[in-house]
C-alpha cells in the first residue's frame, strides 16, 4: 500500500507544471466541496433553523405581553367597577334597608316639627338594576322647616329626589307641601329587553 502511494506520488512528479495547478486546484475544489457539503450546509440550516424558532418565540412574547396587558387593564377596569358597585349599593339601600329608610326620613320630617300627614309608598318601578320607590309626602309646616327637611334629606347618604312640591298657604303661616320623594333599591338584576 505504501509502496503505491509512493509510485502514486513519483508519477505526480513527471506532470507538466499545469496539470499539477490543475490537479492542486481540484484537491482543494474538492476538499472546498467536502467542508462545505458536510460542515458548512448543515450548520447554515441549523442556524435559520434557529432564526425562525427565535421569531416565532419573539412573536409569542409579544402576543403575551399584549395579553398581560390586557389583563392588567382588565383588572383594573375590575377594581374600578368593583369601586363604582360599592358606591352605588352605598347610595342605593337593598330591598333589607327600605324600610329602615323610610322610618328614618318619616322621623327626620318629625324632628324638624313637620305634621306629617300622608307619607305612601307606591308601586316600585323597575329598572335596570335598581327600582325607584315613589312616595307621595303631604305635611302641614312652616316654610323655614320645610326647607330645612328638604336639606335635610339633600345630605342623607341614600340618594332621596324630591319632585312636584306644591305649597299651599294655610292659617297661622302655616303651609301644606304636598310633594313626591323618590328614593331607589339596588336590585343588581338587569331587565330583559322585549328586543332580541
Amino acid at each position: 500500500m505504501w509502496q503505491r502511494l509512493i509510485k502514486k506520488i513519483d508519477s505526480l512528479n513527471e506532470l507538466s507544471r499545469l496539470q499539477k495547478i490543475l490537479l492542486i486546484i481540484a484537491l482543494l475544489g474538492f476538499i472546498f466541496s467536502l467542508f462545505y457539503n458536510i460542515y458548512y450546509l448543515p450548520k447554515k440550516e441549523k442556524i435559520q433553523n434557529l432564526q425562525k424558532e427565535i421569531e416565532q418565540l419573539d412573536q409569542e412574547i409579544v402576543r403575551y405581553e399584549a395579553i398581560a396587558r390586557k389583563e392588567k387593564d382588565l383588572e383594573r377596569i375590575l377594581i374600578q367597577r368593583r369601586i363604582f358597585l360599592q358606591k352605588v349599593q352605598e347610595m342605593l339601600p337593598t330591598e333589607k334597608e327600605i324600610p329602615v329608610l323610610l322610618n328614618h326620613i318619616s322621623k327626620l320630617g318629625r324632628s324638624q316639627g313637620l305634621k306629617i300627614i300622608k307619607f305612601v309608598p307606591t308601586a316600585e318601578i323597575e329598572k335596570n338594576y335598581y327600582h325607584e320607590i315613589p312616595i307621595q309626602v303631604e305635611m302641614i309646616t312652616t316654610f323655614p322647616k320645610v326647607f330645612l327637611f328638604f336639606n335635610d334629606l339633600l345630605n342623607l347618604p341614600r340618594i332621596v329626589d324630591l319632585s312636584n312640591a306644591e305649597f299651599i298657604p294655610q292659617e297661622k303661616n302655616k303651609i301644606l307641601v304636598k310633594c313626591n320623594l323618590k328614593t331607589f333599591k339596588y336590585t343588581g338584576i338587569e331587565l330583559k329587553s322585549s328586543k332580541r
